[in-house]
């Protein structure tokens, strides 16, 4: 399994609200996730919003079929059995990335300002790993102050809804 590492994924603002509240706590992708627990995913919100508004840690990636992930984290992606068979037709396998912490990002970080230091990002289709060191992740970083991953355990946090912690990070 891959180490920890820094990703950003996009999700529709709907769901992104979803996560704030807790009533989302399970990312669903129509296709074999690869990432390891620990590893931060950096949340998009799609546009109209164009925003990087939160960060979960993966607590682990389940992969089985649409039925599967359906009967174990149903009630945990935050979209009705409908959305979620629509979503799912003509696959027979998914991935649900399970986080066990989320934090909304204070300030969150505007597409264009992304731009601004990678002239050629791009919001990802699917997942977009981050280069240790490469100018996204560093704007990240800088823009939350957040403390290292061996550190982030021991953060005061406000309980919200099952089973976040959330803290506002920045000024």
């Amino acid at each position: 399994m891959p180490k920890p590492a820094d990703v950003i994924i996009s999700v529709h603002h709907c769901h992104v609200n979803n996560f704030r509240s807790g009533k989302k706590t399970v990312e669903l992708r129509r296709r074999a996730v690869h990432l390891s627990p620990g590893t931060r995913v950096w949340i998009y919100s799609k546009l109209p919003r164009g925003t990087i508004e939160l960060i979960g840690t993966v607590d682990e990636v389940v992969k089985a079929s649409p039925a599967n992930l359906w009967r174990k984290f149903g009630g945990r992606v935050g979209i009705t059995k409908n959305e979620f068979s629509d979503y799912f037709q003509d696959s027979n396998l998914g991935s649900a990335i399970l986080f066990r912490e989320m934090r909304r990002l204070s300030p969150s970080v505007r597409l264009q300002k992304m731009r601004r230091v990678s002239s050629g990002f791009q919001p990802p289709q699917f997942l977009k790993f981050l280069e240790e060191g490469s100018p996204e992740l560093n704007l990240l970083l800088a823009s939350k102050r957040l403390p290292t991953r061996k550190k982030a355990d021991s953060l005061k946090c406000a309980i919200i809804p099952r089973p976040f912690r959330t803290a506002r990070i920045g000024p």
